[in-house]
């Protein structure tokens, strides 16, 4: 029987709060069903998340970032972006039916 796959692709950019996403989700679904990804930052996860789609491993995809509010609006910019990007991932699977049934998108 083959069990189901996830992915959890996550920011390098403070690294020490991101982690902190993927622990959580590894206390809901079983390390053992997980593949984890990592890219520099969260401008990074949408090609990351397209292509783990495009793959058609896995029911699931999740990405966590972290993006500073440093006060001006470049932050959402590329929170935005992000979002949107990820979002577009949605149904990016195989025309056979093993594409991702769901993206999340947890950013802090």
């Amino acid at each position: 029987m083959t069990h189901t796959r996830y992915v959890f692709v996550k920011a390098n950019w403070h690294s020490d709060i991101v982690d902190q996403a993927l622990t959580g989700f590894l206390k809901l679904i079983p390390a053992d069903h997980v593949d984890v990804f990592d890219v520099p930052g969260a401008f990074e996860l949408p090609l990351m998340a397209q292509e783990l789609a495009k793959s058609g491993q896995y029911s699931a995809i999740a990405c966590a970032a972290f993006v500073v509010d440093g006060g001006i609006y470049r932050h959402d910019f590329v929170a935005q972006s992000v979002v949107d990007g990820v979002g577009g991932s949605r149904g990016s699977g195989t025309t056979d039916g093993r594409g991702p049934t769901d993206v999340i998108i947890i950013m802090q």
